[in-house]
């Protein structure tokens, strides 16, 4: 009997021993694929805090290089760095800077880091916006040109983001200078409701974000009239005013 019970503790301790061996085993195993994960990780992770630092205009100049990496940052500032040099590039202040074949580079490695994100966050709007603006830039047949062969598939992604971050103004704002790029209301297809975003824009202080857009793009006068004619009334002031700021801006160019 004591010599049972003494059998069952030595191969209890033998059991005890190479569990914790094992565990030990499988511990090292963790931390060395960790730092190989980290080395692996490191550079882009460092890449993406330059670029943040820097503004859209570097985001830019890298996406639309040769042979630049199109990877998403896993950090949260790095990942807005790269969505709102994405933007800026493709419908923004930027983006006549950005031609021929820098701009066909720049809207597919925007789509890809999109695509990322969008299959890791579904629900992030700014993902479906930078996939809606990627395509319609790819969209675009000759410069200066607007006809896009696909519509649809941008109207789609760019209402996919407004479900997602409805009451998000400035995402409100992007999500309208895509759409505005596509032609005048008419050749939409109903499947983005512009009119909402238009709403959220305008409560938005003071009012030029939606002004600004409008001068752009006068043809859409009459929908964003009728998105206003739903907004409070003090949204209807803010815009108004920014307009007559922006018209005497551009009249004192003009006379200088």
């Amino acid at each position: 009997m004591q010599r049972a019970k003494s059998g069952m503790a030595s191969s209890g301790a033998v059991q005890a021993g190479s569990g914790g061996r094992a565990m030990k085993l499988g511990g090292a195993v963790l931390l060395v694929a960790l730092a190989a994960l980290s080395v692996w990780l490191l550079p882009r992770e460092i890449a993406a805090e330059r670029l943040a630092r820097a503004g859209p205009a570097a985001t830019v100049a890298r996406l639309s290089a040769v042979g630049a990496p199109a990877d998403m940052p896993l950090s949260q500032r790095g990942r807005v760095a790269l969505i709102r040099g994405c933007l800026e590039g493709l419908v923004g202040t930027l983006s006549g800077l950005v031609v021929g074949r820098a701009r066909a580079r720049l809207s597919e490695r925007c789509a890809a880091a999109a695509e990322t994100a969008a299959q890791e966050w579904p629900g992030h709007g700014p993902a479906f916006l930078v996939r809606a603006a990627a395509l319609a830039a790819r969209e675009i047949r000759r410069e200066n040109q607007l006809a896009l062969a696909r519509p649809q598939r941008v109207e789609a992604l760019l209402e996919a983001a407004r479900r997602r971050a409805p009451a998000e103004a400035w995402q409100a704002g992007w999500r309208l200078a895509v759409a505005m790029r596509l032609g005048p209301p008419e050749a939409l297809a109903g499947l983005y409701r512009a009119r909402s975003d238009m709403v959220i824009l305008s409560e938005s202080p003071p009012g030029d974000a939606l002004a600004r857009l409008l001068v752009r793009h006068p043809d859409w006068r009459e929908e964003v009239g009728a998105a206003l004619a739903v907004a409070s009334a003090r949204a209807r002031a803010n815009v108004a005013a920014a307009l007559r700021r922006l018209s005497g801006a551009a009249g004192r160019d003009n006379d200088g």
